[in-house]
């Protein structure tokens, strides 16, 4: 593997190779405390902690075992945190993603989400991985939750494998990710799907991701309808009953209505909200546009089951007049 300093280019985020320029940017996004709380250095508290730490990751990098990157916010133009390739072994073709951290307003967002999949592609697409590792405190649940959204699969735990800078005896939890699972892993990391996938937060990613995973084992592979499935609970967060049961009457009707949805894009991918209040305008003007009465009838149940009926309501009744 020929594994060199590299610019990772995102809509999000850029990584470029780290150096001391990042430092003053690095200082700022690691001030606080909680970000240090499962990782194996120190607390970084001044610039000068964070130069001694950029400068401890370019000793690794020229032995040859790790490759770091600043991770660069393009809205703000400031470095969110810091990743890297490590354990690099040329001769197995593989390595790990790790070391990673980042500013608590950049935590949950789709920084993290962009980052992993630049320094993915970039392995099992150019460098030629057979294997990506990821590991995590056994301790930091959220951190195993995220990486298990990626796809990867659990091995295990190493048990007090590791001694933390405030004495504390880690375990371990073990990822990996094959180069013949990355295809999968990437299709919903890409257009449209990875799009709608940035734009969520926390919670809402997960739960949209768990309902892309139970629609792709049922079969279903139409992007607009799985783009619908990622944005079903923009801006709540959680799954509603009246969503499942309408993915569970789409997987039960007949392919003239799946068909009808491909035809319409904007919809398949509208179906998935539950819309509320915050989406009335978007709703009434694609319900307008689907022209179905069936559809609107749903609608208007969901949205008088959720209690947001009366705005709603009253625009999905005149679009459905005027089709």
């Amino acid at each position: 593997m020929d594994i060199h300093p590299v610019t990772l280019n995102g809509r999000v985020v850029r990584l470029e190779p780290l150096s001391f320029t990042h430092v003053p940017s690095l200082a700022v996004a690691g001030r606080s405390d909680d970000i240090w709380q499962h990782m194996p250095y120190p607390v970084m508290r001044t610039e000068a902690d964070m130069r001694a730490w950029v400068e401890d990751m370019l000793e690794r990098q020229q032995a040859g075992n790790d490759l770091p990157f600043a991770v660069v916010h393009l809205a703000s133009g400031r470095a969110a945190g810091a990743t890297r390739y490590m354990d690099i072994q040329r001769a197995n073709r593989a390595l790990e993603i790790g070391g990673t951290w980042y500013g608590v307003e950049f935590q949950r967002t789709a920084v993290n989400t962009e980052s992993k999949y630049l320094l993915l592609a970039h392995a099992f697409e150019t460098l030629g991985c057979l294997r990506v590792q990821l590991k995590t405190d056994l301790r930091n649940e959220r951190s195993q939750r995220a990486i298990e959204r990626l796809g990867a699969k659990k091995e295990g735990v190493l048990r007090n494998n590791m001694i933390m800078p405030d004495g504390y005896v880690r375990s371990s939890v073990y990822y990996s990710l094959l180069a013949e699972e990355w295809p999968e892993v990437k299709e919903v990391m890409s257009p449209p799907l990875f799009d709608l996938f940035l734009s969520m937060r926390g919670i809402a990613q997960r739960h949209g991701y768990d309902v892309y995973r139970m629609l792709r084992s049922q079969g279903w592979t139409d992007p607009d309808l799985l783009a619908a499935a990622l944005l079903h609970d923009v801006g709540k967060g959680r799954l509603s009953v009246a969503s499942r049961a309408l993915w569970v009457l789409l997987g039960a009707w007949s392919k003239g209505l799946r068909e009808r949805l491909a035809l319409h894009p904007v919809l398949g991918r509208w179906l998935g909200l539950r819309v509320n209040l915050y989406h009335a305008a978007l709703g009434a003007e694609l319900v307008h546009q689907a022209q179905g009465s069936l559809i609107t009838a749903w609608l208007i149940a969901n949205h008088q089951l959720q209690g947001h009926a009366d705005p709603v309501l009253q625009a999905l009744q005149r679009a459905d007049s005027d089709s």
